[in-house]
């Protein structure tokens, strides 16, 4: 089982290596996040949370869907499950509209993270999966099934997501669920990863609902 840091330390990492927390400004500018930061350590017990809370449900989730930006979210999940050989149950929704970057730069914070934490183990690139379908038109640039996915999450569901990265990692799981790539019977989890705040920006592209 993955060795995992303790919080403070980390934090005190990532400001002597003069790294930002993931950002606020990843819709803007490519983060060089080589080393592994607060975030990627944290989702590394993401997925014991998970291994937990399964175990009390009776079941396994066959996939887990989480935005992919400066990657250090997905990489952090792809070690916590490769403890246990499921590494491939990650499925990253790029946002960045550079999915050749954004893939090695997730296999790079992977390879980092999984020696800090002592895996065992190389990180390979069947590790890492990576939709590409999603993140037109541009990075920060909603399209109309974006805004759909939007829409029908917050109307069926309660629940708010950004047209940065939750949106598109939305609609990305909507449209996979649709074309079937997910067997019947499947049990997905999405991992919402905040951004609301992001709506108030993008107010122009929903003030008729």
């Amino acid at each position: 089982m993955p060795r995992l840091l303790p919080w403070c330390s980390c934090r005190l990492d990532v400001y002597r290596l003069g790294l930002l927390p993931i950002c606020q400004f990843q819709a803007f500018h490519r983060l060089d996040l080589s080393q592994p930061c607060c975030d990627t350590l944290v989702t590394v017990g993401f997925a014991e949370e998970v291994r937990q809370q399964e175990r009390e449900l009776g079941f396994r989730f066959d996939f887990i869907i989480v935005c992919s930006a400066t990657g250090g979210t997905q990489a952090g999940m792809v070690v916590g499950f490769a403890a246990d050989g499921h590494a491939d149950r990650v499925i990253g929704i790029d946002v960045t509209a550079e999915p050749k970057e954004t893939r090695a730069q997730i296999k790079r914070i992977a390879e980092n993270t999984a020696d800090l934490v002592g895996l065992g183990r190389a990180m390979s690139n069947g590790d890492i999966l990576l939709e590409e379908r999603y993140a037109y038109p541009a990075c920060g640039v909603p399209s109309t099934e974006t805004l759909d996915a939007i829409r029908l999450c917050a109307r069926l569901e309660g629940m708010l997501t950004d047209p940065v990265y939750e949106g598109k990692s939305m609609q990305g799981m909507i449209d996979m669920v649709r074309r079937g790539v997910f067997p019947t019977g499947s049990k997905v989890l999405y991992a919402h990863l905040g951004g609301v705040p992001a709506l108030n920006a993008y107010s122009y592209v929903s003030r008729d609902g």
